[in-house]
């Protein structure tokens, strides 16, 4: 059985005034202020921490946090936590390394972190608008949700709510794009072993298209052509909005072809 401290309370030193006030030394060595059962201020010109010195079984000191992020109550209050771990057999040390590799290991597993892999490893040969529709609905309306998620533990009734919100706000196949997404990140978890299953089969037909976009048919008779010039030489918008309508006449392309164009591609002799 390991070393402990006495499990009586600690008869305490410190006060919030004396840590707030407390300044490096002149000479730049560092100083310990104690508050009693091994927990002690270190201060030093580089800032204040809080230490913990215990036996287990030999001499070891564990970091507790720094001052003022940390302040005197919440210090004693961890404090307390690692003896209290102590009397049960336990190093407070080993415990703090165990729990924050558990915590990055959650992080590197929650849904967010690996739609953003599938983001790099999956969306880069596709086109700068496709990038940017995907990442934008992640952001804007699934990673709010269950971006913290351990993918492994995804529901489908989860994504049914995110789903249902995405059909209220937007009209057409957005929401079933933002599934089909969804669907693909979970099936990338399970290739790298971060999920079982995806729960995306089991809302199949589910959810209904949305509304057929209406068609814009070309222009083709003279006089709307006319008007359609004489409407985009009157419009005063954005600067870039001018430019692109006026090129959009000359060169006849949709406007996300025209959006991504280059300009070589423009000015080329034709073949």
């Amino acid at each position: 059985m390991p070393a402990n401290q006495d499990a009586k309370p600690c008869k305490r030193k410190l006060t919030d005034s004396l840590v707030r006030v407390t300044k490096p030394h002149k000479d730049g060595k560092p100083r310990n202020y104690s508050d009693g059962g091994g927990l002690y201020l270190h201060v030093k010109p580089s800032g204040k921490f809080w230490r913990y010195n215990y036996r287990f079984p030999k001499q070891k000191t564990l970091s507790i946090g720094t001052y003022p992020e940390i302040p005197l109550k919440l210090a004693r209050e961890r404090h307390e936590e690692a003896r209290a771990l102590l009397a049960r057999g336990i190093d407070p040390s080993t415990y703090k390394r165990e729990l924050q590799a558990n915590r990055a290991d959650v992080d590197s597993n929650s849904f967010e972190a690996v739609a953003r892999e599938w983001f790099v490893s999956h969306l880069a040969h596709k086109s700068q608008t496709h990038q940017t529709r995907t990442t934008s609905y992640m952001e804007r309306d699934v990673f709010p949700f269950i971006g913290k998620r351990p993918i492994a533990d995804l529901k489908p009734r989860e994504l049914i709510a995110i789903i249902e919100r995405i059909q209220k706000r937007i009209t057409h196949d957005t929401h079933l794009k933002v599934l089909g997404s969804i669907g693909q990140i979970c099936r990338y978890a399970v290739a790298t072993g971060r999920a079982e299953t995806d729960p995306t089969p089991s809302l199949k037909g589910l959810f209904k298209p949305g509304e057929e976009e209406r068609k814009m048919p070309a222009i083709t008779d003279p006089i709307e052509v006319g008007r359609l010039l004489r409407a985009i030489d009157n419009y005063h918008g954005n600067f870039f909005t001018v430019c692109a309508l006026k090129l959009s006449a000359l060169v006849m392309l949709r406007p996300g072809e025209l959006i991504e164009a280059e300009w070589a591609e423009l000015t080329s002799s034709p073949p």
